[in-house]
């Protein structure tokens, strides 16, 4: 499933990054594509990539981040991302969605 990282090997988690990008060219701003590249890079303990993805997912304002919490993918990398200073600063978690 696209909307899913892989939590499997490095290169499965490259694929997923690419496989992700390319969805966005069909849709630019689809909030579920855009914090699976999050996940995507959280995977690869790239804290400043994941955060730029999930911060363009949480910009739609179509999607509860509060997701990021319980995501079993995220589960060895979320003390890092909860740690970085741009989560805290902006009360990343904090921030639910406004679904339309």
């Amino acid at each position: 499933m696209l909307g899913m990282a892989p939590s499997g090997r490095q290169g499965s988690r490259q694929g997923a990054a690419a496989a992700y990008r390319r969805a966005l060219e069909i849709d630019p701003e689809s909030p579920q594509v855009l914090y699976s590249l999050g996940t995507a890079y959280a995977l690869r303990q790239d804290a400043s990539a994941a955060f730029q993805w999930l911060e363009r997912a949480r910009a739609t304002r179509k999607l509860d981040m509060t997701q990021i919490e319980s995501d079993p993918n995220l589960s060895r990398s979320r003390r890092i991302l909860v740690s970085t200073p741009c989560f805290q600063r902006r009360n990343f978690l904090r921030s639910r969605s406004s679904r339309r």
